[in-house]
């Protein structure tokens, strides 16, 4: 799991709705799912790392329903309780990571006032070879920390050199994925996503105000269709 990315994401580079849903692209998933998708890459890459798992099986869509001033959580963490159970997706490969739960390098580009906030590493990688995560000093550590956070939210060409580094460093990578038919957050109730970064799948997601959906991990959402109702929704 990248260790780096717990925590709240940086404004921008979680999907969040903002009124009702303007399918960009329609892709089938397995479980039934037919979604109007936000990212075509990122739900290319979810569709063929679920193929590849043999998700069809394995992923099995539910309804949830947060009440009213009751506070739930989607979880990585069996110790959580998490009100869906995660099907959890593996990699070695951090381009297909960024593909993932991370932000596109043409909109980070494009909009790098907004995205090219992540503080560099201190120097370039400096190429010496290196077998396993104990070979890297404390201050090379602190710099592929640096450098995965750049990787991954913005444009990752500025880090180039430290591509196979950050796969070295961290091993395996984990993201979550959630799968539900229908998702409501009633007035009042919180529903907080923690733990691994996520994947939100949903076909429809209705939040009612002060109904709030927080993100304390790196997540990507994909909605069929939104509905707000009773104002504007607190989404953190």
């Amino acid at each position: 799991m990248f260790t780096g990315l717990t925590g709240h994401p940086p404004r921008g580079h979680a999907r969040r709705p903002s009124g009702a849903a303007r399918p960009s692209a329609a892709a089938s998933l397995p479980g039934h799912f037919a979604l109007a998708l936000q990212s075509e890459e990122s739900a290319a890459a979810i569709q063929e790392a679920l193929a590849r798992c043999d998700a069809a099986r394995d992923i099995a869509p539910v309804s949830l329903s947060v009440e009213r001033g009751q506070q739930r959580v989607l979880s990585s963490d069996p110790a959580d309780a998490s009100a869906v159970a995660p099907l959890m997706l593996t990699t070695t490969d951090v381009d297909l990571f960024k593909r993932w739960i991370g932000a596109p390098d043409e909109s980070c580009r494009a909009h790098a006032e907004t995205h090219q906030y992540w503080p560099l590493p201190t120097r370039a990688w400096s190429g010496r070879s290196v077998s396993s995560r104990r070979d890297f000093t404390a201050e090379e550590a602190a710099d592929i920390e640096r450098a995965g956070r750049v990787y991954l939210f913005g444009d990752s060409a500025l880090v180039r050199d430290y591509r196979d580094v950050i796969g070295l460093y961290h091993g395996t990578f984990e993201a979550a994925i959630y799968a539900m038919d229908e998702l409501s957050v009633m007035p009042g109730a919180r529903l907080s996503v923690v733990g691994a970064p996520a994947v939100l799948l949903c076909s429809k997601f209705d939040l009612h105000a002060p109904g709030q959906l927080v993100l304390h991990t790196p997540c990507h959402a994909h909605f069929g269709s939104v509905r707000k109702f009773c104002g504007a929704p607190s989404l953190n």
